[in-house]
């Protein structure tokens, strides 16, 4: 995944939860594990387009969480990332025996959906791993797509489940209709309320 990215997946996953002010650059730099230079190539065009304000003081606030994920999902480009594909089984085998991972694509949008799953039949499915993780003996297959586990991530995806922000540009790049059901479905959630009342101006 693109730096620039994970800055942007930064500042959209914390708004979402209610938290855009950030006193520094320096401080989303460390939230993301990048440096500060980053921030500022990431931020520029959410400045120029009104999804963030940004403060006199090196602070800023994200005034418009969509179109932070619209425009992490624009750059959202899964063949670029994919360690490895395989079967349901041999995704079951991997999580076995992993220390660490999370499930994307339909599987977390459903997580954060919450409830049964009353969208659509899942499709390909995604799951994260740390890099450096034994993939040699996966069976061949195309029901599942490995991805890396990046830092920030692994950091913060406690829940096991790849976070809200992450999901939907995931699903944006997934093909197939079973994406785009998930995809609308947690649009809906995230987004279906005005959120101009609430966003921050300075």
């Amino acid at each position: 995944m693109k730096i620039v990215d994970l800055v942007r997946r930064t500042l959209a996953d914390a708004a979402l939860v209610g938290n855009r002010r950030w006193a520094s650059q320096g401080d989303i730099a460390f939230a993301a594990r990048c440096s500060v230079a980053a921030v500022y190539q990431a931020t520029r065009h959410l400045s120029e387009i009104g999804a963030i304000h940004k403060y006199g003081q090196g602070g800023l606030s994200v005034t418009d969480p969509e179109r932070v994920v619209t425009t992490l999902a624009a750059s959202r480009t899964l063949r670029r990332d994919v360690l490895a594909s395989t079967s349901l089984d041999g995704a079951q085998h991997l999580i076995s025996t992993c220390d660490a991972y999370a499930l994307g694509g339909t599987d977390a949008a459903l997580h954060h959906l919450g409830g049964p799953n009353t969208v659509a039949d899942k499709g390909q499915r995604l799951i994260y791993v740390p890099p450096g993780t034994g993939l040699d003996e996966l069976p061949d297959g195309s029901d599942v797509l490995v991805l890396p586990l990046d830092a920030p991530a692994a950091r913060d995806w406690k829940d096991g489940f790849s976070s809200p922000a992450q999901t939907f540009a995931d699903l944006f790049a997934l093909p197939g209709w079973q994406a785009t059901e998930f995809r609308r479905a947690l649009w809906r959630k995230l987004f279906a309320v005005d959120d101009w009342s609430n966003a921050e101006v300075g």
